[in-house]
């Protein structure tokens, strides 16, 4: 059995057995897109250490940085496990491989004169309210898209996020988070409240909250175009949408707020995400975070 059928048949066992979401599936299925042709055509029982260092040499030449070759690699290890426990490899081969060095980052946090410029170009850009409301809340980009005006609750001035954007074979579609910690309440500034009650209008709960100018549900791709434009016009080129996220965890810090609830507020699954012991913010915390990150973005 060649390793790409292999691969296939592991992610579909997986997700008719309920160990594995289609979210997670999805990436299942693009990490397994990026391992070179020649290795995918090779016999399961076949593949030796050597392959593999090959491999992870051809994904560096392509330019994958180290952590997405180390993601590739680690679900490859997986199936291999996979198939040692059904008999058909004596060892995995793919153990103890190394990988290429963790490059430096690039710094994804707008600093704090690159924010006033962005404000200044979002409040005459025709996105830049989901610009205000990312910066705001802290959400991923697929979190943002899934919303629908049923999550916010205007008189508490909170956002349910129970949902999220995936890509499932090439198309979008709406699923429940990846980690039980994504799922979570987060009070918004007081700024963002308001302008949420004046955009809603007399939308129902369950229209979008974030819409193209079509008036359908804003897809990934356009959201981080209509983002990118405000970045480039603010000076900021090398930003994201998901700069975006990063900001406002690092307002949230430099402004002394506790990291547990930080934790908590930004959804985040590890500990080492944020340097603190994970812990669940209380809604008078929460409170405190919002107003931090309103005087910071306001």
């Amino acid at each position: 059995m060649k390793l790409s059928k292999w691969l296939t048949q592991v992610v579909d066992r997986r997700v008719s057995q309920g160990s594995l979401s289609e979210g997670s599936a999805g990436l299942y299925k693009a990490a397994h897109r990026r391992l070179p042709n020649k290795l995918l055509g090779l016999e399961l029982a076949d593949i030796k250490r050597r392959d593999i260092e090959e491999a992870v040499a051809s994904m560096n030449a392509r330019g994958l940085s180290p952590a997405t070759i180390k993601h590739s690699l680690t679900i490859l290890g997986s199936a291999f496990n996979d198939a040692m426990d059904n008999e058909l490899i004596q060892a995995n081969p793919a153990v103890r491989i190394k990988t290429p060095k963790k490059k430096t980052r690039l710094n994804r946090n707008v600093a704090d004169d690159g924010l006033k410029r962005l404000l200044t170009v979002a409040a005459n850009h025709p996105y830049g309210w989901l610009l205000r409301f990312a910066l705001g809340s802290g959400l991923r980009r697929g979190e943002l898209l899934a919303l629908n005006w049923g999550d916010i609750d205007l008189t508490a001035g909170t956002v349910t996020v129970n949902k999220s954007i995936i890509v499932v074979d090439n198309k979008e579609r709406i699923s429940t988070p990846k980690t039980a910690s994504s799922t979570r309440v987060v009070t918004l500034p007081p700024a963002i409240v308001a302008e949420a009650m004046r955009r809603r209008g007399n939308l129902d709960d369950d229209n979008a909250v974030f819409v193209s100018s079509q008036k359908c549900r804003m897809a990934l791709s356009t959201a981080s175009d209509r983002i990118k434009e405000m970045l480039v016009e603010a000076g900021l080129p090398d930003q994201t949408l998901h700069s975006l996220r990063h900001t406002h965890a690092s307002q949230l810090v430099s402004s002394g707020c506790p990291l547990p609830a930080i934790a908590q507020r930004m959804g985040h699954a590890n500990v080492a995400t944020t340097m603190s012991v994970y812990a669940h913010a209380s809604a008078s915390e929460d409170a405190k975070l919002a107003a931090a990150i309103g005087n910071a973005v306001s």
